[in-house]
């Protein structure tokens, strides 16, 4: 397996980056708790302890730390207590649920252009094969690199990706200099050692018609390839963005598995993605949910489909043994329901409490561990009139699929749509964290409601020990 140590031999880290773990001024002490009552799944207490049973520690902007593995359990509600936002490298415990969460980003110190930065999407993992870089987005469309130990800035890629339409960029999972983007009709692999690219598929021989008039593969930004790196789904759409058709491709013999025509369907594709396996293409719809079909469209199962309302936010899963599932916001029921991808039997697995706080957004990232998927809300720092605070509330945890169905919090976004709540759903302000594969590294992109909570962001990332699961009581 390659390393990208390259590129520090390239020269392509930026100078004079400070990691120092400053204080964050005249701020609460992070590390110290506040004052809640512990509720009956062993909630906060009021010394977050991060000492750690496990030996594993990982070594961050030049300081050895610990994960913590005082778990908070449950659905207990909290009031989440006011942070200043920390410096750049700085790490404090999260006050209710104990976890180590760093600072990655600062404007100032890294000198990026845009007016923030954050992770891509909640389906796109950030980091690469082996953890030691992560691919982040300003709010401008750039794509910048970070070294995932020292925070500092690796490269710029935006000029060698971002050609002629929005890239997608994925990292392949077993090679960790390499990354899959798009480029008109044609799937690319990008090196980022020496900043060079390679058609990896061109479809324009598939579907020449669309290729002559300007069409390109899309995944609508949301679609991932499956957990090998393998297999992709994408649309191809006109320079509208229009989905005309569907392909189905395996890059490891670049073989094309099965297309199929838009014609005939009866609501507008938003997106298309390969399920974590490979073994599904799903079609994601504007009006009307999901539909599973096979790799070469030749069956399908339906998902949650209900003519006139939309699909809420959703990804990939894969669960213990093995099955294909997808994990979203059912808006007919207010649940948060797993999809079986081969059957379309829908598991209902924790009530969305919009009774107590109807201000919650949710996003989900299922490419962590396995039978686990991420859940990052958001909403108004304060609650509606009338309501109260909810236990999801601007959070990030992570939901068992079966079992107990247990909920792992990990931490206060800080990430807010407003800071009243105003009835206006403010969606470039959502806060949408996304897992690396094995669980141990959460990243979302926080505004602390402060400047314009649109763009103003700055990458949080939570640290989480390895081989949690194993660890919960």
């Amino acid at each position: 397996m390659r390393t990208i140590s390259f590129l520090c031999a390239l020269g392509l880290f930026s100078a004079g980056m400070s990691c120092s773990r400053e204080s964050a001024g005249d701020g609460d002490d992070t590390n110290s708790g506040t004052g809640a009552d512990a509720g009956e799944d062993g909630g906060a207490d009021t010394d977050a302890d991060t000492d750690s049973d496990t030996d594993t520690g990982v070594s961050l902007c030049g300081e050895d730390i610990v994960p913590s593995t005082d778990f908070v359990l449950g659905d207990a509600a909290y009031d989440i207590p006011d942070l200043a936002r920390p410096a750049k490298c700085e790490t404090y415990a999260d006050q209710l649920y104990h976890t180590l969460v760093a600072r990655m980003t600062d404007k100032a110190a890294d000198a990026y252009a845009a007016a923030g930065v954050t992770n891509e999407y909640s389906r796109a993992d950030p980091e690469n094969a082996d953890g030691s870089h992560a691919i982040l987005r300003g709010v401008d469309g750039t794509f910048l690199v970070y070294d995932t130990s020292d925070f500092s800035v690796a490269a710029d890629i935006t000029p060698f990706v971002f050609l002629n339409q929005e890239p997608e960029p994925r990292w392949d999972p077993a090679e960790p200099a390499f990354l899959y983007f798009l480029d008109g009709m044609s799937l690319k692999r990008f090196d980022v050692g020496d900043m060079s690219s390679t058609t990896i598929h061109d479809f324009s021989a598939e579907f020449p018609a669309l290729a002559a008039a300007g069409g390109r593969i899309s995944t609508g930004t949301e679609g991932e390839p499956s957990r090998d790196g393998n297999r992709f789904c994408f649309m191809v759409v006109d320079q509208d963005g229009a989905a005309h058709a569907f392909v189905s491709y395996d890059r490891q013999t670049d073989a094309v598995l099965g297309t199929m025509t838009a014609a005939g369907l009866s609501d507008t594709v938003n997106w298309a993605s390969i399920s974590a396996t490979g073994a599904h293409c799903v079609l994601g719809f504007d009006l009307g949910g999901a539909t599973s079909y096979t790799g070469d469209f030749a069956s399908h199962v339906d998902i949650a489909v209900m003519p006139g309302h939309g699909l809420g936010h959703s990804d990939f899963a894969v669960t213990t043994d093995g099955r294909d599932v997808t994990v979203f916001q059912d808006i007919r029921t207010d649940f948060i329901t797993m999809g079986d991808l081969e059957t379309g039997e829908l598991t209902e697995l924790v009530h969305i409490p919009f009774e107590v706080n109807p201000d919650i957004g949710l996003h989900f990232s299922g490419h962590g561990p396995a039978g686990w998927v991420l859940v990052s809300t958001s909403g108004a720092k304060n609650p509606p009139s009338g309501s109260s605070r909810s236990w999801m509330d601007t959070s990030l945890f992570f939901l068992e699929l079966g079992g107990a169905h247990r909920v792992l919090r990990v931490a206060s976004t800080y990430t807010y749509q407003a800071i009243d709540y105003t009835g206006e759903s403010n969606y470039f302000a959502e806060a949408f964290a996304s897992t690396n594969r094995v669980g141990t590294r959460v990243y979302w992109g926080a505004n602390f409601g402060q400047g314009d909570l649109t763009s103003q962001f700055e990458v949080m990332v939570a640290i989480l020990p390895e081989g949690w699961p194993a660890l919960l009581p």
